[in-house]
């Protein structure tokens, strides 16, 4: 039996270890929510990296109907100055054609007046400029022609081009507010996305802190398990903590012989200092190892022994504290528990079962030093 100091110093150690499960809890909720966050951000940035190239492609799309306008403006210039050009052709013939007439006129009445008949001269020139006013004539209604079928093809022209402006108008009109909504959704992840920085940035800050207070409260319960073991093995040369006592004994000669404590099982997180298994650039501390199994499956003992405690901590279930002489087995994250402290125990007998997730946290002691569970048993 331990003296009263000692339960004393195991009820401290119990308050200990339950902060310590605290703080391990409230890390475990930090590392969730930063791999959610980074999630987030990898959503995040994707959505960033393909909102900037719609916006991009919409850019073009607004640059090509700017270009077709463009084209379809110079194209109408074009046209209305050729149909300009062929009306002052016209009108100059008209000129021309008014001219000659008027000469024809003039002539005519020259002759009326003087009452005689023409002269070899007027009538020479007479004969010319109507000849001269017949081929304007025929040439007035040739150009005639020609202007109303190239006006009458300019005119169904300039209607195609200007329905067609209305259409890229309207398009534009629609790019245009296609461009700002996405300008908006692009300035909208980009906030989002300084605020998952912040909010990792705290989060890290946060951990960081939970890791300090967590590497402060395992060395207090090393100090404590060193002090307890100190005093049980002055206590009584008969002591159960004695190196030569048949508990000792037993467990160090089942050294890679014993079975492991939850079966089927993996090691998901190794013994002492190490990477985290999945945030990188951290290092943690475990004084055990965590075995992932089945939900509900049986956590046996590994040694013979007796059961020195068995306490609850808030959300991370129930724990079981094994002395075997000079080794001390811990098993955390129980579900259920079969056995009660005072209890004698034998290897592989249950101590219940492990928790929903299957994850069991497992320690070896010996005295006052961690042992890695991993050079003791085969998993």
């Amino acid at each position: 039996m331990l003296c009263t100091t000692s339960y004393a110093q195991f009820q401290r150690l119990d308050v200990l270890n339950e902060q310590r499960q605290k703080a391990e809890a409230e890390i475990a909720r930090i590392d969730s929510e930063l791999r959610s966050l980074e999630s987030s951000k990898k959503n995040l940035s994707s959505q960033l990296r393909l909102t900037i190239e719609r916006l991009n492609k919409r850019q073009e799309v607004l640059r090509s109907i700017d270009a077709q306008i463009s084209i379809l403006d110079n194209r109408a210039r074009t046209q209305s100055a050729l149909a300009t050009q062929h009306n002052q052709q016209l009108e100059s013939l008209k000129l021309l054609y008014q001219q000659n007439i008027l000469k024809l006129y003039n002539i005519e009445q020259t002759t009326s007046k003087s009452g005689s008949l023409l002269s070899s001269e007027y009538r020479k020139r007479k004969v010319h400029i109507e000849h001269m006013a017949k081929l304007l004539d025929a040439k007035i209604l040739a150009q005639c022609v020609e202007i109303n079928s190239i006006q009458g093809e300019l005119g169904d022209e300039l209607k195609e081009i200007s329905q067609r402006k209305k259409q890229l108008d309207i398009l534009k009109t629609d790019e245009a507010q296609a461009i700002k909504l996405i300008a908006q959704e692009r300035k909208r992840i980009e906030n989002l996305n300084s605020q998952l920085s912040r909010d990792q940035k705290k989060l890290r800050e946060q951990q960081e802190a939970q890791r300090k207070s967590l590497d402060e409260l395992q060395k207090r319960i090393e100090d404590i398990i060193k002090a307890e073991m100190g005093k049980g093995a002055s206590t009584s040369s008969n002591s159960t903590l004695g190196e030569n006592d048949p508990l000792s004994i037993a467990f160090a000669r089942g050294k890679l012989r014993m079975s492991s404590p939850l079966s089927p099982s993996s090691v998901v997180d190794k013994f002492g200092i190490h990477n985290h298994p999945t945030q990188s650039g951290i290092k943690v501390n475990n004084n055990g190892v965590n075995l992932k199994g089945n939900s509900s499956s049986t956590v046996r003992c590994i040694s013979d022994g007796e059961v020195r405690k068995v306490f609850v901590v808030p959300s991370m279930g129930t724990s079981v504290l094994v002395r075997h002489g000079a080794y001390l087995t811990v098993y955390s994250n129980l579900k259920t528990i079969n056995v009660k402290q005072g209890d004698k125990l034998e290897a592989s007998m249950a101590l219940g079962t492990v928790g929903d997730d299957g994850i069991l946290h497992f320690e070896i002691w010996r005295e006052t030093t961690a042992l890695n569970p991993e050079q003791w048993i085969k998993f």
